[in-house]
Parts: C-alpha cells; sequence; structure tokens
C-alpha cells in the first residue's frame, strides 16, 4: 500500500505549539499586571485583540508549605504552569481550579486561555450565565467579566487541609492605543479602576470573595495602519477612474474610432468601480468609525461629482447630427 502523506496533524501540531507558545509568553509577562498590594490578582491581556490570554499573578510573602486553591467560575484552556510553586490546573464545565503550594515567595504566574463568549446577548445578566465575554462590534469592544461567588460550590468547602484563597483584584490590559468608550453615565467602566499603572487597569473583586463580581470595560481598538490607508484613498482612487469612465461612455460615434478598446476599457473601469465600492462597503461595515463614515461621504461625494460631469457631456450633443455612443 503506498504511503500517504496529510497535513493536518502537522496542522494541528502547530496550532497546539503555537498556543502554548502564546500562553507562555503571556505567562512570562507577568509584571504586566503585578501589583505589591494584592496576594491574588485575575489577569485579562486583551493586546491581542485574535487572542486574548489570562493568567493568575500570585504574590507568596510567607513560605508555609501550605497547598492553596483558587476557584476561577470560567473554563479555561492550554495553562501554563510554575513548578517553583508546584502549581496545578483542572478546568472543568463552568469553572477552573488552580492549584499550588507556597513553598517559594516572590511573584509567580499561571497563564491559561479563558473561555470566551462573544455573543451580544451574553451581556445580559439576566440571560447569560458565562463569566467571560468579550463583543467586537467593528473597532468597538465591551468586555464583561462576571463572579457569581463560590459559596454553593460544596466541594470546595468540603476539602480538608486546603485553602480556599480569595482573588483579591482583576487587572485588565487593553490594547495599546484603545480609546475607553462610555459604558453609563460618562464611564468607560464599570466598577471605577482603583489603580491604574501603565497599560493595566486594576478593580476590586468582591470583599469576601464569595459575593457576586461584575465588571464592564468598553473600548475601542485603533484601526491598522493598512485599514486606514486604504480609507483615506480609496475615495481618491474612485475619483481617478471615475474621470476616463465618464468621457469614453459618451463619446459620439465620431470620436468612437475603436469600438472593441471602448468595450472592454468600459468594461475594466466599471469592474474597478464596482470592486472599490465593495472593498470600501465592507471596511466600513468591518471598522464602523469616523475614518470609515469619511470615507463613504468622499466617494458618495465622488459618484455625485461623476454625475454632474457627466450631465453637459450628454445635453451638449445634437442627437440628430452628432448622436452619442451611450444614450441614457
Amino acid at each position: 500500500m503506498p504511503w500517504k502523506i496529510t497535513v493536518r496533524p502537522f496542522f494541528f501540531l502547530f496550532m497546539t505549539m503555537w498556543t502554548n507558545v502564546a500562553v507562555a509568553a503571556a505567562a512570562r509577562d507577568g509584571d504586566t499586571c503585578q501589583i505589591s498590594s494584592a496576594r491574588i490578582t485575575l489577569c485579562f491581556d486583551l493586546r491581542d485583540d485574535s487572542h486574548p490570554n489570562s493568567g493568575l499573578m500570585l504574590n507568596i510573602t510567607a513560605v508555609d508549605g501550605t497547598n492553596h486553591l483558587v476557584y476561577l467560575p470560567f473554563q479555561t484552556a492550554s495553562p501554563s504552569g510554575d513548578r517553583s510553586i508546584l502549581s496545578s490546573w483542572g478546568s472543568y464545565e463552568e469553572s477552573t481550579i488552580i492549584g499550588f503550594s507556597t513553598i517559594a515567595d516572590g511573584r509567580h504566574t499561571i497563564g491559561f486561555v479563558p473561555t470566551i463568549d462573544g455573543s451580544p446577548a451574553s451581556l445580559d445578566d439576566r440571560a447569560s450565565r458565562s463569566s467571560v465575554v468579550l463583543v467586537r462590534s467593528g473597532l468597538e469592544r465591551d468586555f464583561v467579566y462576571r463572579s457569581r461567588g463560590i459559596s454553593s460550590d460544596a466541594f470546595l468547602q468540603a476539602q480538608k487541609g486546603l485553602v480556599v484563597d480569595s482573588i483579591e483584584l482583576i487587572g485588565v490590559v487593553r490594547p495599546k492605543g484603545a480609546k475607553g468608550l462610555e459604558v453609563s453615565n460618562g464611564r468607560i467602566e464599570e466598577p471605577e479602576a482603583t489603580q491604574v499603572i501603565g497599560n493595566t487597569r486594576f478593580y476590586p473583586a468582591s470583599a469576601s470573595g464569595h459575593g457576586d463580581t461584575r465588571l464592564e470595560v468598553r473600548y475601542e481598538i485603533p484601526a491598522t495602519p493598512l485599514v486606514t490607508l486604504i480609507l483615506s484613498d480609496l475615495a481618491k482612487l474612485a475619483a481617478a477612474f471615475f474621470a476616463p469612465l465618464v468621457t469614453i461612455a459618451f463619446f459620439t460615434l465620431q470620436e468612437n474610432v475603436r469600438p472593441r478598446a471602448r468595450r472592454w476599457t468600459l468594461i475594466c473601469l466599471v469592474v474597478i468601480q464596482l470592486c472599490i465600492a465593495g472593498i470600501l462597503g465592507y471596511l466600513a461595515w468591518k471598522v464602523r468609525n469616523d475614518a470609515s463614515s469619511a470615507a463613504v461621504s468622499d466617494w458618495l461625494i465622488v459618484v455625485v461629482t461623476a454625475a454632474a460631469s457627466a450631465l453637459p457631456l450628454w445635453l451638449k450633443r445634437d442627437r440628430g447630427r452628432d448622436p452619442l455612443t451611450f444614450s441614457p
């Protein structure tokens, strides 16, 4: 039997390795969410908009060898542990349990990828049980973290010899250049951040660690330089191709010395205009910011200008003596 080689296993192997490398890189960048005033910080790193990461930032000051558990109300994947504190990880149907031992002091990071709900309906607390929500609408982002506490988790409460720790702070790292958007009452976040260090904003967790917590942050990410360039120049490109389109379309029969070349030129110019309109419409729907609105307005002005320019060409011709090849 001849050997068959398929790329599918290699593709999945590559994606798995890439995901683990990304999580490990986020874990090594633990200083992003580290803060000396908190012993346990839950950090959401949203800088990579396509692949958000998360992690627990531990600040261990007492080395007593006790075993600790931290409960997270959402599923996770691709953990990146810390061997120096014998960290452990378990992800279940609607929760994750992180374990570690206080056998080494200092700062430690346990990284993982959170399961994120992207449905707009999940922003409603009454309609969704999702704990981590990130809704994308154009360049706008709405991030929500909610925790309904662990008081009902009888398993954790029944464990003997284990310390169930509470999260003290929640850190959110927004993408570079992100602009805050209003959540309510002029605020870009709810509740208001208690501390800001660099690009990281810190929010209080519930006072007891067992109560309900809800955090919402809205922001707008900047468009990529390529998209910004396209939006700024697409209308100019449309204007450049509209001029020959209008002129050639209203050739007289005497001027139409190359009918076949004229026909193909018109087809190419129309196809170019349709492509420009399609690209502009897609980017305007995808981006939905001031730049896209301005680009659409500029393109509409170009279309109106082209129509106005074509009108005199049509009106000044004498149909009986100087017929047009194109009669609207």
